[in-house]
Parts: structure tokens; C-alpha cells; sequence
């Protein structure tokens, strides 16, 4: 992003004590979240309406709000490497996010692994090795299956009951009503 930014020549301008320089990422991502661009002013932590004209539309600043956040949270930046279940694991002994790596064997050959980013990062005391993208991907299969097979066998039937019961009502209504449009008709009629 960054680089587009250079090829496109968008810098900081120069001033006094400074020379011209690139914009960085967080530069761009400051402005990205700057509420000043939607005609808000903040004095000592507290937001006024502002007297300039607002230079971008509340729903743009909102999607672009969204899409940062969706990026953030879930821990599946757009990166070279890209997979399905990447951002939504998390480590079973400490929590933390388990993210998709993919690296090249001395031999040739992908491997393809989750890793713990408490681990990596030494942020937790974790000790849970990599675990290879298969595994990962079983895993969750397996879980998928005994939890839909237990949604089959106790939600279903609920669901079964509650929509029975729906559609009796609905039909005890249509019933009703339909008597009562058929007397008014026929009132109609003896009053012609």
C-alpha cells in the first residue's frame, strides 16, 4: 500500500525543520479513522461539531470504519497466503489466535501450519507446537459434525414443534377471517 502511495507521489510536505518525506502506513491509517474529515473537532477529549465542511459522507467513513475493524479483529489480514479457516481458531491452551502459515521445505514442498501467536510472540507461557493445516482442518470437521449432529438431534425437534405450532395458528386465523369476509359478503348481497 505503501508503495502505491510512493508511485503515485502522495508525501508529507516539507516544512521548516522537515524535508519532504513518505507517507507511512500508520499516517494512512490515522487519517483513515480521523473523525475531523466528517466536519467533528475534538477539544481535551471531548467531540464538537466543527465549523469546516465535512469532506467525506458519514455512510463512506462508516464501510471504511468497518472494513478496518473487520480486518483487525479477525486476525485474517489480506496477506500472500490465504486460508479458509485463517482468523477464526484460537489456541486450546492459551486462548490466544492460532494463524496460517505456509513455508517451503528444504526439499521443495509447501507446509502448511497453524501456529500460536502467544508462542510466537512470547506473550503467554504456551508450549502447543505447530499444528499442520490437515490436522487444523480435521479437527474442525470433526467438531462440526458431532455439533450438528447434536443440533439434528435436539434443536430439530423444537424447531419441528414451534413450527407446527406457528402454522396452526396461521390456519385458525385464515379460518376466521375467512368467515368473517364470507358473513360480510353475504350481507352484502342481502343488502343489494
Amino acid at each position: 500500500m505503501v508503495d502505491l502511495l510512493v508511485e503515485r507521489d502522495l508525501t508529507i510536505r516539507a516544512t521548516a525543520k522537515q524535508a519532504e518525506r513518505n507517507l507511512q502506513r500508520s499516517h494512512v491509517h490515522r487519517m483513515l479513522t480521523n473523525r475531523y474529515y466528517l466536519g467533528y473537532t475534538t477539544f481535551r477529549g471531548v467531540e464538537y461539531p466543527g465549523s469546516h465542511t465535512p469532506l467525506i459522507e458519514e455512510e463512506t467513513f462508516q464501510r471504511v470504519q468497518d472494513r478496518l475493524a473487520a480486518n483487525r479483529g479477525g486476525g485474517n489480514r489480506e496477506r500472500k497466503h490465504l486460508h479458509y479457516l485463517a482468523g477464526s481458531l484460537r489456541c486450546g491452551r492459551c486462548g490466544s489466535r492460532l494463524v496460517y502459515s505456509a513455508n517451503k521445505g528444504r526439499r521443495g514442498g509447501t507446509y502448511e501450519y497453524f501456529v500460536c501467536v502467544g508462542r510466537q510472540l512470547k506473550k503467554t507461557q504456551c508450549d502447543a507446537p505447530h499444528f499442520p493445516a490437515e490436522q487444523a482442518e480435521s479437527a474442525v470437521e470433526r467438531i462440526w459434525r458431532s455439533e450438528h449432529a447434536r443440533w439434528q438431534t435436539d434443536a430439530l425437534p423444537v424447531i419441528r414443534e414451534r413450527l407446527t405450532e406457528h402454522l396452526r395458528s396461521l390456519r385458525e386465523d385464515s379460518e376466521r377471517n375467512t368467515s368473517a369476509l364470507a358473513k360480510r359478503i353475504d350481507k352484502v348481497q342481502r343488502d343489494r
